[in-house]
């Protein structure tokens, strides 16, 4: 039975910002700058673990197909790596990859992929079959392939077309998606291709699971939605946009509809649909009680939202033929500007029949959930306040879109931010959303892709700041609180984060009873736990003693009787590892590791101690030992670099030891104590008693001083210093033994 009771946390009580009631002023001469207080933050500590990735820079690969600056971009994936962000987001250009017709050039994708692998990170790669430039974040330009742009001179309808005529080049129209005017071959049939040798050219990695998803793109911006709204044709924030539905082939396929409905007459777009700066009430079909929602309009926005369920369905249909048994994403922009008018205007012109009698998204998600593809949902940082103070008249509701759309999917709904972010304010809006508090469901986002790698991110406060919400999304700094885990590498906690499964418990309920078999190992987040054993003669439970946050019980073997009863003393809630996975709280090293093995020898034997607090191990001296000081001496070097190792993280090794003999020792004596803790602890017997001294715990580098103290007594002490194998080892003198 795992049964602990940690007397406090030994840096004290986090707190996630500090609430303060009063704004601070700051007064001069000729300026007055008001502080806002900032409002207390959720604690996440309980909540699931969300994976975080991030995009990496649009202008990585050039037009030649060459990774540009690798030494600078391994540099930068090094510092990612070392905040534990879990990979990053790539998008394989068609205009770069497929520079003739049927002709593939991977190879500066193949640079970036080995060096994202050797760094341990995992790769979200978007097939892009669009175009980059002339949007919100567009630093650079990237075209469609030069061999499409040629075929769009001779034949401009293959492209998306406004009511005007205004060509789109961003991306094919879907009008295409089933004819062959690309040199023999459809516009699906030229996706499948560009897909299916994506999956040939790198099977090693999806063989490896370096790649852990493919987002397939469906339209502009890689989103599954008309290019309603594109900037560079005048659209501004928030105009309601346009629809794009004039080229030949779309409107041959909305002709078509009509005569099925015997209304001939519907063959067309809508007149009286304003243009791509109007508000819904300057128009007569977007207004209250407008043309949208007569039979003309119910007809012409089922077809045209009809258009776009079927484009993704038949790619996304070829994307399962060539990624089958992979995991396959799909991108719906989060449109949140007139969502809360009765037509939600900026919506209909994207193709989503979205109004207020309507649940224009249900169809969506069905056609994702047929295929087993994920969605990945745009604007999870942005808020109503936010929309509201810009532009009130727009009546956005981006909170509303997300929770109503997104959860309601039911299918993995993963999540990227559609604007950079640095601040704080900015993170906690994405956790809010990536962790709802309330949803009796629990659901949460599968994965979030921050936008995006680059300078301002690597900025120190901006880095300090992104770091620290990849913990909140991880559950690892409640996690790496806990006395237990405390000693686990990295690698080892991350997986116990994705393993863990949040329990909640009302005041009086049972946790574990007494007797029963089930194994797991439980960790306080929130809340008490009484630890209860026999009930007395008139069948009451007396507690023994009281678990508060950062305690843990239960077993690690999963058919093991409980040995007592653990009660909810009051609303709790615990994180929990499952029996089967109990494994990861034992470190592999033998110098972390608890227990001796009956293989082990005799020095491994020795080094192998008994944890009998977090801060005190009790050491052995085998009963075949000789009695001379050489032995005895060795012994407390290597038991006290034992205990040292097992606070350190196991991936760090030591690089400077530095030993001093004080006093002459007792041979029946047992315990040491790594000293690494402001605490002092008192010890059951009288003999010993280990002051505990935290030195230094930092990323790069730790310290640890061990005392061995016997009889009251230090009688030996060993200062050692640690760092990760990864770095190159630090010039110093040789050991010291004094």
């Amino acid at each position: 039975m795992i049964l602990k009771r940690h007397e406090g946390h030994p840096w004290g009580e986090i707190e996630f910002g500090g609430a303060s009631s009063e704004s601070i002023s700051i007064s001069g001469e000729q300026e007055e700058i008001e502080m806002k207080p900032r409002l207390p933050e959720r604690d996440y500590a309980g909540t699931p673990y969300v994976p975080v990735y991030v995009m990496l820079p649009l202008g990585l690969i050039n037009m030649s197909c060459e990774l540009v600056d690798p030494d600078g971009l391994m540099e930068r994936l090094k510092v990612l790596k070392s905040i534990d962000v879990d990979g990053v987001m790539v998008d394989c250009w068609w205009g770069i990859v497929e520079y003739a017709t049927q002709q593939y050039n991977w190879a500066g994708y193949k640079k970036l992929f080995h060096i994202v692998r050797d760094l341990g990170l995992k790769l979200q790669v978007v097939m892009s079959f669009h175009e980059c430039g002339g949007n919100v974040g567009d630093d650079v330009h990237i075209p469609l392939p030069h061999w499409i742009t040629e075929l769009g001179q001779k034949n401009p309808d293959i492209y998306f077309t406004d009511r005007e005529g205004t060509r789109n080049g961003e991306c094919l129209s879907w009008g295409v998606d089933k004819e062959r005017v690309l040199r023999g071959r459809t516009a699906v049939e030229v996706y499948f291709d560009f897909m299916r040798s994506f999956r040939v050219e790198f099977d090693e990695f999806f063989e490896s699971g370096t790649i852990s998803e493919i987002e397939v793109g469906l339209g502009p911006c890689g989103e599954l939605r008309y290019p309603s709204y594109p900037e560079k044709q005048g659209w501004k924030y928030p105009g309601i946009g346009e629809f794009q539905c004039y080229d030949k082939y779309l409107m041959k396929s909305l002709q078509k509809a009509a005569e099925a409905r015997g209304h001939l007459v519907w063959a067309k777009g809508p007149e009286n649909a304003g243009s791509y700066n109007s508000r819904p009430h300057e128009t007569g079909f977007f207004c209250d009680g407008g043309d949208y929602d007569s039979y003309y309009g119910r007809f012409f926005l089922n077809w045209y939202s009809r258009v776009l369920i079927d484009h993704g369905d038949r790619v996304l249909a070829l994307a399962n033929l060539a990624f089958e048994g992979f995991c396959i994403a799909a991108k719906l922009s989060g449109i949140h500007w007139w969502y809360k008018t009765a037509s939600h205007a900026a919506e209909l012109t994207a193709g989503f029949y979205n109004p207020c009698h309507c649940d224009g998204y249900a169809a969506i998600a069905a056609m994702l959930k047929k295929h087993g593809v994920a969605l990945n949902f745009t604007c999870v940082e942005l808020r109503t306040r936010d929309q509201q103070e810009g532009f009130p008249e727009a009546l956005a509701d981006p909170e509303g879109l997300v929770l109503n759309a997104a959860w309601d999917a039911c299918i993995p709904v993963a999540s990227e931010n559609a604007l950079p972010c640095h601040d704080r304010d900015g993170y906690n809006k994405i956790l809010e959303n990536a962790k709802p508090q309330n949803d009796p469901d629990g659901k949460h986002l599968s994965a979030f892709t921050y936008l995006r790698l680059g300078p301002t991110l690597m900025e120190q406060h901006n880095l300090a700041e992104f770091e620290r919400f990849v913990k909140r999304m991880h559950v690892a700094e409640f996690l790496g609180e806990v006395p237990l885990l405390q000693r686990l590498p990295s690698s080892s906690l991350k997986k116990i984060a994705e393993l863990v499964k949040v329990k909640h418990y009302d005041r009086g309920e049972f946790v574990i009873r007494k007797g029963q078999s089930e194994g797991g190992v439980y960790f306080i987040w929130d809340g008490e736990a009484e630890v209860c054993r026999d009930a007395d003669e008139d069948n009451e439970i007396h507690p023994e003693f009281l678990l508060k946050r950062y305690d843990y019980f239960g077993h690690g073997a999963p058919t093991t009787e409980q040995e007592v009863d653990v009660i909810a003393s009051s609303k709790l809630t615990c994180l929990m590892l499952l029996a089967e996975h109990c494994y990861l709280l034992q470190p592999k090293s033998i110098w972390n590791a608890d227990e001796g093995h009956e293989t082990s020898s005799s020095v491994e034997k020795i080094l192998h101690l008994d944890p009998i607090e977090v801060n005190l191990f009790q050491g052995i001296t085998l009963p075949d030992a000789p009695k001379f000081g050489k032995v005895f001496g060795g012994q407390f070097v290597g038991q006290a670099l034992a205990a040292a190792c097992k606070t350190v993280d196991c991936l760090k090794t030591a690089h400077h030891l530095q030993a001093y003999f004080l006093l002459v020792g007792d041979t029946e004596s047992k315990y040491i104590s790594p000293n690494y803790l402001v605490k002092m602890k008192q010890i059951v017997e009288a003999y010993s008693q280990p002051l505990v001294h935290r030195v230094r715990d930092g990323k790069s580098f730790a310290t640890r001083i061990v005392d061995a103290i016997q009889k009251g007594n230090v009688v030996f002490t060993l200062l050692a210093s640690f760092q990760p194998n990864s770095l190159p080892p630090p010039r110093h003198s040789d050991y010291t033994l004094m």
